[in-house]
Formats: structure tokens, sequence, C-alpha cells
């Protein structure tokens, strides 16, 4: 979409096959290389509960009908997650050579000896942490957002995003237990802050930044919105 025309139409559009890696594989979050040329997603096949990270070529930066194969990504790395529900954040730092992943259930850092190459992945993490130590709370967590410098992690869930600072930047062992005076309710039904509020039905799914941190972007799918 091209967001200076506020336009409910797409402006490019690219429907994806089959996959040949797989059986019943499905795609579910998706990162960007900065410079638009890579996108990479998490992948689960749904018959065997084998997880994977895609990449995707564009032969035109940001112009994903520009995608090269609509089945077979360009580059593809089977990753030992634990099956808890499939991931729900994707992240590469700005050099390409660190990879974050947020399941259900815990955290995983991995290393890349080759920026950007998915075949130099080390699929042993080097990090791990487990997700109950934090306080998202809700049945799940819809999308991860992590600043350039790796010091804040933000976590969405249905009804609230909160904030948890790493002291040390992209250390996931360094999150903070933190989140009360910096999460962000939207629509809480649930009162879970102890505030009134009045649901406005919002059903978060994704979230980015924008704007130097000035503005959020929420993907909502409620009916009502």
């Amino acid at each position: 979409y091209d967001i200076t025309t506020a336009n409910s139409t797409p402006d490019k559009t690219f429907t994806f096959g089959s996959y040949t890696v797989g059986t019943l594989t499905g795609q579910k979050k998706m990162f960007f290389k900065p410079d638009g040329l890579k996108l990479y997603t998490y992948a689960l096949s749904l018959n065997s509960n084998t997880e994977y990270v895609f990449q995707w070529n564009l032969s035109t930066a940001w112009d994903i009908s520009t995608i090269s194969s609509t089945v077979t990504p360009d580059a593809y790395r089977t990753m030992p997650l634990v099956n808890d529900d499939s991931a729900n954040g994707l992240y590469f730092t700005s050099n390409g050579l660190t990879l974050i992943i947020v399941q259900q259930l815990y955290f995983y850092k991995f290393t890349l000896s080759t920026a950007w190459d998915l075949s130099s992945i080390n699929t042993t993490p080097t990090q791990q942490y487990q997700k109950n130590a934090m306080p998202i709370g809700g049945n799940a967590i819809h999308g991860m957002f992590i600043t350039s410098d790796g010091t804040k992690m933000f976590l969405g869930n249905q009804y609230r995003i909160i904030r948890s600072d790493m002291s040390t930047g992209f250390d996931i062992t360094t999150l903070s237990h933190d989140g009360g005076d910096n999460a962000f309710f939207y629509g809480d039904p649930f009162d879970r802050d102890g505030d009134t509020h009045t649901s406005s039905g919002f059903d978060n799914r994704e979230f980015r930044f924008g704007n130097n941190g000035a503005k959020l972007y929420m993907l909502d799918s409620s009916s009502t919105t």
C-alpha cells in the first residue's frame, strides 16, 4: 500500500502457491532486509511440524510483485525450534548477522557467519529466554519489534503492547521483567491495568513503529475497524 494516498486498494499484490518445501506449509511472519531486496518469512509444515525460515528475493526493492517465485524460496533453513504454536516474531539486526525469533513459550537468538545468508545460520541458539518471565499476559504473542540499538523490545497480544528493556543491546538474557508503566493498553475489555477503558474492539495481529518511534502502525483483525 502507498500510505500517502490512503487508498484501501493494494498498489501491489503477490500470491504464493503450494510451496515446494514441506507439505501443507504455511507462512506466518515476515521481515524485509533494509534495502528491500530480500523478504524473510517464518514457515511451518502442518504435517510434520517442521519449522523453516524462507528467503524470497525481489528484483525491484520493496516491489512484492517482483518476488522471484510463487512456490520455491530462493533459500531456506530448517530451524530446530520448540513447536509451541509456531513463531510470532521474526527480527534480523541491521547488519544481517543476528536473527531473533519469538515463539509462544521461548525467545531464540541465532547468529549468521555471513550477513543475510540463511545457509550460514548456526541453528544452535546462542541465547534462549523463557517467555513466561515476561508480563505480556493473554494467550498469544502477536508481533515483536526491536529498536535499532537493540535496547528495547516491544511485544504485543490482542489487547496491549509492552516494552521491556535489554541492558545489553540484542542480549535477550538481559530483558527486564517490566511492562507496568511501559504497557500501552488499547480497547482493553478485561481492564488489565485496573483503570477504566472503553472497548473499541481492537484485536492486534501485528504492529510496527515508524518515524523514529513517533508513530505506531497496527494490523487489526476485528470486525469493527
